[in-house]
């Protein structure tokens, strides 16, 4: 059986967390769990850590009692946000060091800390991870995957070194670890998406990925499988439910009940029933789907503004493709009742709502864990494997004495 892996992706206002395992390069998954963060993240910073470290040890015991499983998770690959991403790529070469000149895992540790080594531009930030993008031995012979066991005198690598705000990754970090969990390691966001969406043989490569949380939307431009570069804006669902919060002065549960129950609805009805209620001087008064409507309206257009704006921003440097490839959506925010009409109307058949074919993430809210436990589960010649070094997986084991099936991840 193949083993399980935990990744947990701190959202702006929830903790996901997907268990499952990598099979022939599809994930399985095993659980699922949405729960809220008791004080939201902003732009990927953390106000208050000890509340965070709470969250998350809360969310790290499983127990499903109709399939008789328990889970207790120790370890993690962490979902890291691509606030504040950069991207910079470098080509280094050394010597093979074994006697017959074969290519061990050390001379790909060798070349990465070459790379390592790099200066990059950006004081505030610091190296992420390294992903090769191309393995050169002698012969001019080139490799995707690391080139373990051929033969040759040299190793010259070909990478990008991705570099993410001190500030995100330390306080992400440490919060986890202050919850006693150990991080197995750690994946940019749209990284772990572009590598399921590779693995499960979409049919594009090069495509804008953008990611709609409930209070951030994050755009990255995804080339040949290969995340280059990554803007964000500050709008999201979150910013609905505040307007309906402000407009009809409700509950923000209240609020957001109707947001999640009718978003915008374009069907007519002759008995045109309230579909809730408000106080006004003192009086109820009724809320119909048409005055939902034109907040939920107002919202679509704001929020595509901004991405316009963002997405001008991120393409820059691409403006030969910008108009012609497509734009993959995920996240939360597309579950909005109507959102994905309302981008259609303005993108066509440019703008992909993927449904991943895997029981447990056709939610696009869990692939950036499913693509975390993907990566997590396979050795690429990055950073991060050269970091933890072999993976040390652990198994679910039955206890016969019991019904339940007890898990340590």
């Amino acid at each position: 059986m193949e083993k399980d892996i935990a990744a947990l992706e701190i959202r702006s206002k929830s903790l996901n967390l997907v268990v499952g395992n990598a099979l022939d390069n599809k994930v399985n998954v095993v659980s699922r769990i949405v729960r809220p963060l008791s004080v939201p993240l902003q732009n990927g910073m953390v106000i208050d850590s000890v509340s965070l470290s709470n969250d998350i040890k809360n969310i790290l015991k499983i127990e499903d009692k109709i399939h008789n499983l328990q889970i207790n998770i120790n370890e993690v690959s962490l979902v890291l946000p691509a606030f504040g991403l950069e991207v910079y790529n470098s080509q280094k070469s050394t010597n093979t060091i074994s006697n017959t000149s074969k290519v061990y895992r050390i001379d790909i540790s060798n070349a990465l800390s070459l790379v390592r080594k790099e200066k990059i531009p950006n004081p505030n930030n610091f190296i992420a991870d390294i992903i090769p993008n191309y393995f050169v031995i002698d012969g001019d012979k080139n490799f995707t995957e690391p080139p373990l066991g051929e033969t040759s005198s040299s190793l010259s690598i070909d990478a990008n070194i991705y570099t993410l705000p001190i500030g995100i990754v330390s306080e992400l970090t440490k919060a986890v670890e202050n919850a006693g969990v150990d991080i197995r390691r750690s994946i940019i966001a749209p990284i772990g998406a572009s590598q399921l969406f590779s693995a499960y043989n979409f049919n594009y490569s090069t495509y804008i990925l953008v990611d709609c949380g409930r209070k951030n939307t994050t755009l990255s431009f995804v080339g040949n499988n290969t995340v280059y570069s990554s803007v964000y804006f500050t709008f999201g669902v979150d910013d609905l439910v505040d307007r309906v919060v402000n407009v009809f002065n409700i509950l923000r549960s209240d609020a957001e009940q109707l947001v999640n129950l009718y978003g915008y609805d374009e069907r007519k009805s002759t008995l045109n029933p309230a579909i809730g209620h408000y106080k006004y001087n003192g009086e109820s008064k009724p809320i119909f789907m048409e005055d939902l409507n034109k907040i939920v309206a107002g919202y679509f257009k704001d929020w595509l503004d901004y991405f316009k704006v963002s997405y001008a921003d991120l393409m820059k440097p691409y403006n030969d493709i910008a108009n012609d490839k497509k734009i993959v959506f995920i996240g939360e925010a597309t579950k909005t009742n109507h959102f994905k009409k309302y981008i259609n109307n303005f993108y066509g058949d440019r703008a992909e709502f993927p449904i991943i074919p895997s029981i447990g993430i056709q939610d696009s809210e869990f692939i950036n864990c499913a693509g975390a436990i993907l990566i997590s589960s396979i050795y690429r010649g990055t950073l991060e494997d050269d970091i933890h070094g072999k993976i040390n997986e652990v198994t679910r084991e039955e206890e016969k004495e019991y019904k339940e099936t007890k898990d340590e991840l």
